[in-house]
């Protein structure tokens, strides 16, 4: 009997280890203009977001990007948003806002960028 737990025991732990991937996700965040951003005027924030696994894609909802912004010089403009097919904004309040890629799989070593008006 033992040698069956044994095997049982084997098998259950090797799908585990088959389901179980990690994912390289590298954020860069710039903004335009050298960061110098002038009271009443627009000015893009450039999030990128790459995959540098050669293996594994990034699956749904796997990324959620926290980005915050002082609110007493700048607002963060939902209205100008300009995302890639299949991501979302999860929270706005006008400081920070929280990006997730929702429905879009990013696939190994490939990258999105995201401009966000501010």
């Amino acid at each position: 009997m033992k040698p069956y737990k044994f095997t049982l025991l084997l098998l259950m732990g090797s799908f585990a280890f088959i389901s179980a991937a990690s994912q390289n996700a590298v954020i860069n965040i710039l903004s335009q203009n050298s960061g110098t951003v002038r009271k009443g005027e627009t000015v893009f924030l450039e999030v990128t977001v790459n995959n540098t696994d050669p293996f594994s894609n990034i699956g749904y909802y796997k990324i959620k990007a926290l980005i915050n912004v002082p609110s007493e010089i700048v607002s963060i403009d939902t209205t100008g948003l300009q995302l890639p097919a299949g991501w979302t904004f999860m929270v706005n309040n006008g400081s920070s806002i929280v990006l997730s890629n929702g429905t879009d799989i990013i696939a190994s070593n490939t990258a999105r960028t995201l401009m966000i008006p501010l």
